[in-house]
């Protein structure tokens, strides 16, 4: 989407906002921009008389664009997104929107790891094949699905995809989890396995990864 801020109907600020977490940090700085335009042209003998007008205005623009800026981030955004290494994204469960995004952005593959009974608030496969990427459903059971069974497919599924790829469940938790036994598999110790899935998303499941790291052949 494209933002404009206007100054007596002339363009002054003209930015572009897509799949940007950042998007709020960017109104910040582009208001505080403006506000510097501003106070420059202030001519010094109107300054006490004009100062409480500008400040109104300022503030109206500032909190203007502070809402609309997020609103923007908030609906392409994943939920929990992480970025454990390159062509690799996890996060919680995308909406149409942010799917969309993904698709925009290149991302040729979706790994779905919630099971079929889990809401997804749309009908995921089918959205994102209708944008041109792969729907991949692997339906891990909470902490009983974090084994290296399903750690194996996942990286079949990785090494396959030919573009960056999600690797999503309903919060990050699972995706990061068993991206830690995918880093085991190939090679990684215990503790660069469990930091890789921190990276990618684990947080309540790591318990579980580590008994499955300590004890590989107990799951």
């Amino acid at each position: 989407m494209r933002i404009v801020a206007c100054r007596s109907g002339g363009e002054v600020f003209n930015w572009t906002d897509g799949d940007d977490p950042e998007a709020e940090a960017t109104a910040r700085a582009t208001i505080n921009r403006l506000l510097e335009f501003i106070h420059s042209i202030q001519e010094p003998r109107n300054m006490m008389r004009r100062n409480t007008s500008f400040q109104l205005y300022a503030w109206t623009l500032f909190l203007g664009a502070f809402v609309f800026g997020t609103s923007l981030a908030q609906q392409g955004e994943l939920r929990n997104r992480m970025e454990p290494h390159e062509n690799l994204t996890t996060s919680g469960q995308p909406n149409l929107d942010s799917l969309e995004s993904l698709a925009e952005s290149g991302y040729t593959t979706i790994i779905d790891l919630r099971r079929p009974e889990e809401s997804r608030g749309i009908d995921e496969q089918a959205a994102v094949e209708g944008l041109g990427m792969s729907y991949i459903n692997l339906p891990v059971d909470g902490a009983n699905g974090i084994n290296y069974e399903n750690a194996a497919a996942l990286n079949r599924f990785l090494s396959g995809a030919n573009g960056p790829v999600l690797v999503h469940c309903g919060s990050g938790n699972r995706a990061g989890a068993l991206l830690a036994l995918t880093e085991k598999l190939n090679g990684a110790d215990n503790e660069a396995a469990l930091a890789f899935g921190r990276e990618a998303g684990l947080t309540g499941l790591e318990p579980t990864v580590r008994e499955r790291l300590e004890n590989p052949g107990t799951e």
